[in-house]
């Protein structure tokens, strides 16, 4: 009878407390949420003490590194938005400055059929020169028609030069 008191006692003493620790690990390895582990009661100052009171510690350090890391990943999780907000805004702005940019060239085209026509039509031979250049940058069907000459030799050359060589000096002056 007294080695089954013991026998009982050692059980109560060390295996019980074994599985309840046993148990309780098992059960926070089987769980998601590392957030918050409930820590394991501490009984005594044995081994099983040290053993259970380090595990409180981990449980502890670990519930310290995942608040760590979830508010680290708040913040990440928040400049990404704010990167996203800027980009979609920098988006925005293009976008617009491109539909800008279109309507601006088709006033361009219009304004340039338009000053095409107007040119055209004239009797006269008309250049349009650069200042202080004087680079020949567009010219009329008189003006070719007149130095016989056709509008890729003429324009982007010195007027000058086409004037020159056509012997028609006078009719600058006039």
């Amino acid at each position: 009878a007294g080695l089954a008191a013991i026998l009982l006692a050692l059980r109560f003493m060390i295996v019980n407390r074994l599985t309840r620790i046993s148990r309780h690990m098992v059960s926070v390895t089987q769980g998601t949420d590392y957030s918050s582990i409930d820590p394991l009661k501490v009984e005594g100052d044995d081994e099983i003490s040290v053993l259970a009171s380090s595990f409180n510690v981990l449980s502890e350090r670990l519930r310290k590194k995942y608040s760590d890391l979830e508010e680290e990943v708040g913040e990440r999780t928040q400049s990404i938005k704010n990167s996203n907000e800027r980009l979609a805004h920098e988006v925005e702005r293009y976008r617009r400055s491109q539909e800008a940019l279109k309507t601006s060239e088709a006033k361009l085209q219009e304004t340039s059929m338009f000053y095409r026509t107007v040119l055209d039509s004239m009797q006269d031979p008309v250049a349009i020169v650069s200042a202080p250049g004087g680079e020949i940058l567009s010219v009329n069907s008189a003006f070719l028609e007149f130095y016989q000459m056709e509008s890729a030799v003429v324009v982007g050359e010195d007027y000058r030069d086409i004037i020159c060589e056509s012997g028609a000096e006078g009719a600058l002056a006039g």
